[in-house]
């Protein structure tokens, strides 16, 4: 994530140099967007999601995996999901 501040923040700095205000102003305007608490919120939310349903997809390819396997696999993000 910093990464991308850091890019948007060179960007805004040569859109200034530049005088190219469209672009500044979009820049800052993501910026701003992708810094606020709700989107921080909203993006370690899917992350978390994501990491629980990620091991529950790897097992339902494998043919030896068990159906009492594979509820077991499904419980667990199922569970992340309701106590968040």
């Amino acid at each position: 994530m910093s990464e991308t501040v850091d890019a948007l923040e060179s960007l805004i700095e040569h859109a200034a140099e530049i005088k190219n205000g469209s672009t500044m102003s979009e820049a800052e305007a993501l910026l701003k967007a992708i810094s606020s608490w709700s989107f921080i919120l909203a993006v370690t939310i899917w992350c978390d999601i994501l990491s629980q349903t990620n091991s529950t997809r790897k097992v339902l390819p494998k043919k030896s995996a068990s159906v009492l396997v594979m509820q077991s696999e499904f419980k667990i993000p199922e569970k992340f999901l309701l106590e968040h």
